[in-house]
């Protein structure tokens, strides 16, 4: 998955660390990252940044934010950025883009109006009128591995502008006042209409394209497995066996790597 960076390591202790000439500098626009070239990106050699906002690091290199639309430069969308080659820049550069999204969505404080300014002492952004503070955004979401009586895996997608030429699993944000446990259920009636028990967690994944924490669960189906697809949400649903090979694609996601686990068997449930 797109986190899974090793032997590099992610530090995102909050820092003020001296600028090196090997850190990278990133700046977005809209749904696409400013790059030196195809290939590259810039670093601090590169620029003259006044006022660079420390993001995190991954071993020994500092992330910056700065704005580069001044200087020559090339873009690439974020959804290419998923499968750039250098797995560990690919995360950073998606990780980045939640937090630059973040501070640029909070410049003025939704409480009083007045311009925000950024925390000394933690990533925040803090009102100077009315003592605001402001976090980065996350937002707890599931996806779910839906298996039949049978052992078949529910696969769907997406409709509308979000619809991909992968499969994908049901997922969804959870709401108000509801466990992870009780998301799963929920989503899968309503973009499916079935029943569904016995969710069993099997890992999360921090995915910074939607700002999002997805955890990962299976669950099971209970009574009827007639399939009713909810249109405004899927523009398809079925079920797959363990012998399709050309359901997972790519390796980024969590998604991915759950439909690998049920082609392996790799489930919590016997048949």
């Amino acid at each position: 998955m797109i986190q899974d960076i090793y032997p590099h390591i992610f530090h995102n202790e909050f820092d003020h660390p001296q600028m090196k000439d090997d850190d990278i500098i990133l700046d977005f626009k809209d749904n696409q990252v400013l790059m030196r070239t195809e290939d590259t990106f810039f670093t601090a050699a590169d620029v003259q940044c006044d006022d660079p906002v420390f993001l995190f690091r991954i071993d020994e290199r500092n992330f910056y934010f700065a704005p580069l639309e001044d200087y020559d430069h090339v873009t690439a969308d974020m959804q290419m950025i998923r499968h750039f080659r250098k797995q560990d820049l690919a995360f950073a550069v998606i990780t980045a883009r939640q937090v630059v999204s973040w501070m640029r969505n909070n410049k003025f404080c939704g409480r009083c109006g007045t311009r925000m300014v950024r925390g000394d002492k933690e990533r925040s952004m803090c009102c100077p009128s009315c003592g605001n503070t402001v976090y980065p955004r996350i937002d707890p979401a599931v996806i779910v591995g839906v298996i039949s009586s049978e052992g078949r895996l529910l696969v769907t997608r997406y409709s509308g502008p979000r619809a991909g030429r992968f499969w994908a699993l049901v997922a969804g944000y959870t709401e108000i006042g509801e466990t992870a446990e009780q998301t799963v259920i929920r989503e899968v009636k309503e973009e499916t209409g079935l029943d569904v028990c016995d969710p069993v967690y099997y890992k999360s994944q921090p995915w910074g394209l939607s700002s999002s924490l997805l955890y990962g669960f299976w669950c099971r189906t209970c009574g009827d497995e007639t399939l009713t697809v909810d249109k405004n949400e899927l523009s398809i649903a079925r079920w797959a066996d363990r012998s399709e090979t050309d359901i997972a694609g790519g390796n980024a996601s969590l998604t991915a790597e759950m439909i690998r686990e049920f082609q392996k068997g790799n489930i919590p449930y016997e048949f």
